[in-house]
């Protein structure tokens, strides 16, 4: 097993997201028909002649995200389908489906390997609210309560001018106001 495997994969079409978590679903489904069309134009293969569709994407272990992707394919392709998750594509894209394992250094740790009697293992990547150590939504929070902390010890801080740059804020009372 190498450390570091470098491939040139094929790069489908990109589109905008199609993860429902982070946008309305006619804004993914609008999404998802741009990336499907594009790919019949690269391709040149109709999608209702697809003898089976695999899609893997982040977010499929929840039921809500897994019932929408699943309703919104099949109502453009044919044949049966098969959602997993992106972690499992990636680890079969870079080893082929072969034992070893795959380290995703992302907004948060996700680890999978593959066993020599093909069992998957994990660890890591429970999502956004409960591993993302890297997400700018945590760091934003990390930011938020270093500040206050700051504050309730009297100490400077030069993220208090600069979170009311970004936000166009004035007070400290304004951030934690709700904005109406």
């Amino acid at each position: 097993m190498s450390w570091v495997r470098r491939r040139r994969y094929w790069r489908g079409p990109r589109g905008g997201s199609i993860k429902i978590a982070r946008v309305i679903e006619a804004n993914a489904e609008i999404h998802l028909q741009a990336i499907l069309a594009s790919l019949v134009q690269q391709s040149g293969i109709d999608l209702k002649s697809i003898s089976g569709t695999c899609a893997g994407l982040s977010s499929v272990a929840i039921s809500s995200v897994a019932d929408w992707v699943g309703t919104a394919l099949a109502s453009l392709v044919s044949g049966p389908i098969e959602l997993c998750g992106d972690e499992l594509i990636a680890l079969d894209a870079a080893f082929h489906g072969g034992r070893d394992i795959l380290a995703i250094a992302g907004t948060g740790p996700h680890v999978v390997g593959r066993t020599r009697n093909g069992e998957l293992v994990r660890t890591g990547g429970w999502g956004p609210v409960m591993s993302d150590q890297g997400a700018s939504s945590r760091i934003g929070l990390l930011a938020q309560r270093a500040m206050f902390h700051a504050q309730d010890a009297s100490e400077e801080s030069s993220l208090l001018p600069a979170i009311h740059a970004a936000w166009g804020t004035q007070t400290i009372e304004d951030l934690i106001e709700p904005r109406k």
